[in-house]
């Protein structure tokens, strides 16, 4: 590490070799910069089986680090085979997607180590390559959860295909009675049986409370002992046993509901306008980071 003059510098030797000195010591600063720890970059997405040079028995993640000096990613083409970038900068919003559909058409001259026939990009280049500006205010608080926490509790596995889902949303919380319509939204109509799981405390094992889902009607479940923040709503039969569907849901007393309601509504909207690269699961674990996000706000007191 270059020491800096100090005033005492001036004084003994003269401006000219203090100014000499500042040259040095901005050199030698620069230099120490380009010995830190590397760039870090957050993988927003990964579908298909993407490796990095540098640790390439490994494949990469959804919510990993990686450092942009360690090396290029790579894959084989194939079908929704993609990543989408994203530096660790919190001002720095730009994600960068990448597709690997089919080989490339010229040699990889920037990561001469890959064969040419996979998809490769390097992560030194990645600021040059065409990124999409983000403007997503909402969900930049789950880019920064992605970033701070651990990522793989946001991840939603796949969808099972045609079968109706509970819905992560936030609910309203009031009399004893949480309306659970938004969650249920896509569900068909009749009796259901429900856990609400503390995010924060997954092993918590409640009783099982019903739920009466009907046209034009509000889906409410008993609630006398809830309160507000993050759950997961799990699906269960009579017994508790798990039947097969669950969500997370912000429970909201009234004083701030409709707040929060509208500002997950907004972020879900932000999030069809993310790059067509995303995979839903991912999309959908931003959004996940995004209601936690929301639920660590302070909720008024009700009256």
């Amino acid at each position: 590490m270059p020491i800096c003059p100090s005033q005492s510098t001036k004084k003994n030797n003269g401006a000219a070799l203090l100014g000499v000195a500042l040259i040095l010591c901005a050199g030698g600063l620069s230099v120490a910069a380009d010995r830190s720890p590397e760039i870090q970059v957050l993988v927003v997405s990964a579908s298909g089986d993407w490796r990095q040079t540098a640790s390439a028995q490994k494949t990469v993640v959804f919510g990993q680090h990686l450092d942009a000096g360690a090396g290029c990613l790579y894959a084989s083409p194939g079908d929704n085979v993609a990543v989408v970038l994203k530096y660790a900068t919190p001002s720095d919003s730009t994600l960068y997607p990448f597709h690997c559909d089919e080989p490339p058409k010229n040699a990889n001259l920037e990561c001469p180590s890959v064969p040419i026939a996979q998809c490769s990009v390097n992560l030194k280049h990645l600021a040059g390559k065409n990124g999409a500006p983000s403007t997503y205010q909402e969900l930049s608080a789950g880019f920064r959860k992605l970033w701070n926490g651990d990522s793989e509790r946001y991840m939603v596995a796949s969808s099972r295909g045609i079968e109706a889902e509970l819905v992560d949303a936030v609910v309203q919380l009031q009399n004893g009675q949480v309306d659970l319509s938004a969650a249920f939204q896509t569900m068909p109509v009749g009796k259901y049986f429900v856990e609400f799981l503390p995010v924060t405390n997954p092993h918590a094992r409640p009783e099982p409370v019903p739920v009466m889902v009907a046209k034009g009607q509000k889906a409410g479940a008993p609630a006398s002992s809830l309160g507000p923040g993050l759950y997961e709503l799990l699906l269960v039969d009579e017994k508790g046993e798990p039947a097969g569907s669950d969500s997370w849901i912000l429970v909201a007393n009234s004083t701030t509901y409709a707040t929060k309601a509208a500002d997950y509504e907004k972020a879900e909207r932000q999030s069809t306008k993310l790059p067509p690269e995303m995979d839903p699961s991912a999309t959908r674990a931003i959004l996940r980071a995004y209601l936690e996000s929301l639920s660590e706000e302070k909720q008024a007191v009700e009256p």
